[in-house]
């Protein structure tokens, strides 16, 4: 594995960049594969089946615009490729293939926006936040989309990823979440107010491929827009 950082404050300390650009190379990596067993089942088992190769980057930012006011950003960029994949398995099951040279799954684009708000008010302190984040569709290659599964639909799915595989949905995804405390520093008392999904994004997520099921194509609804009450007492320094 390869890293490089970089660290940097500008404008009296107001403005904080971070940066790491990475590369990782992979010689045997775990894979699952088909195994020929004795009376003739093929059987998956995690084997060293792979060599492959993993760059990126991820730069974030901080800044305060005031004392007050604090603003976040993070962009982060994945791109991963197999060198050598025999045997690789077909998401609907059937003949494994050969998938050297293919791409990774991973969604390669990735983003975060965040503000927060601070300010003293009576005994104690409000503050208030708004974080947006967005992550791209996934990119799964022809043996990780099942052929059965219209192209309409894999389209507007967003696939969840299990070790760097991605299957069955190339949907992006941005969700916006906000949060208002107030603070009782000699209490050590906060009382908070959040809400998640808060522009009620309706969209639904790769659940069971349908090889076994019949045809039956299935997806499991992401949670609505929620709200909720907490409270929080620190003791000592906490």
């Amino acid at each position: 594995c390869e890293m490089c950082i970089r660290d940097s404050d500008w404008l009296d300390r107001r403005l904080r960049l971070n940066a790491a650009v990475f590369r990782t190379k992979w010689t045997n990596k775990q894979e699952s594969i088909l195994v020929p067993q004795a009376d003739g089942r093929l059987t998956s088992v995690i084997r060293n089946a792979a060599d492959a190769t993993l760059r990126g980057f991820e730069i974030e930012a901080v800044a305060y615009a005031t004392d007050e006011l604090s603003l976040r950003a993070n962009l982060a960029y994945l791109r991963g490729k197999y060198g050598s994949f025999p045997g690789a398995l077909r998401v609907n099951g059937g003949t494994p293939v050969d998938a050297s040279g293919e791409r990774f799954s991973d969604p390669p684009w990735s983003y975060s926006l965040g503000a927060r708000y601070e300010t003293s008010v009576g005994a104690g302190k409000l503050a208030a936040q708004a974080d947006w984040s967005w992550v791209d569709g996934a990119r799964p290659s022809d043996r990780l989309v099942n052929p059965n599964i219209p192209a309409a639909l894999i389209d507007s799915l967003v696939s969840p990823c299990y070790n760097g595989a991605c299957a069955n949905g190339r949907a992006s995804v941005g969700l916006l979440n906000g949060r208002i405390e107030y603070h009782l520093e000699d209490t050590g008392l906060t009382i908070g107010i959040f809400a998640t999904n808060l522009l009620n994004k309706r969209y639904q997520v790769t659940a069971v491929d349908p090889s076994g099921l019949g045809g039956v194509i299935t997806a499991i609804t992401a949670e609505p827009r929620m709200w909720g009450v907490t409270l929080r007492k620190s003791f000592g320094d906490e």
